[in-house]
């Protein structure tokens, strides 16, 4: 990876990370991570790493819903229709 490259996953990581961590989550919380671009996706993992029992994602795009399903391991929600994936 390029360092140029690396700057950004800095400021995403970040970000989702302390969105996590001022939500006070303690183990089994539910957690509910409105977007899964990057910064979502590092909050929702933030949250499973924290202890969250459950963590929802929601988003209007199935590519991202996927991706975080994988990597965040989450529910998710496409906020356009009233379907669910786990």
């Amino acid at each position: 990876m390029d360092s140029e490259d690396a700057v950004f996953l800095t400021d995403a990581l970040a970000t989702g990370y302390f969105g996590a961590q001022l939500g006070g989550i303690v183990e089994g919380d539910t957690v509910v991570v409105f977007g899964a671009g990057p910064v979502g996706l590092y909050a929702a993992k933030s949250a499973w790493l924290m202890g969250a029992g459950r963590g929802l994602v929601i988003d209007h795009l199935e590519c991202r819903l996927e991706k975080a399903r994988i990597f965040a391991h989450a529910e998710t929600y496409n906020g356009t229709t009233t379907s669910s994936s786990r």
